[in-house]
């Protein structure tokens, strides 16, 4: 999980909070928070920039 072990870190590194990390199935990418997910990468079909879930934190 290098890509999710490189945003749970950067999400630590810029809130102060340390994202927990499940692993998933079929491929799934999904960040989920407060219960509402802000991104998927089985609908996006990629990985997600930090700055894109950073914006939809912020937004939030």
């Amino acid at each position: 999980m290098p890509d999710a072990a490189s945003l749970q870190s950067a999400i630590k590194d810029k809130y102060g909070v340390v994202a927990d990390l499940i692993e998933g199935h079929d491929g799934a990418f999904e960040v989920v928070l407060n219960g509402k997910r802000i991104f998927s990468k089985l609908k996006t079909f990629r990985f997600p920039e930090h700055d894109e879930i950073f914006a939809s934190i912020d937004s939030l």
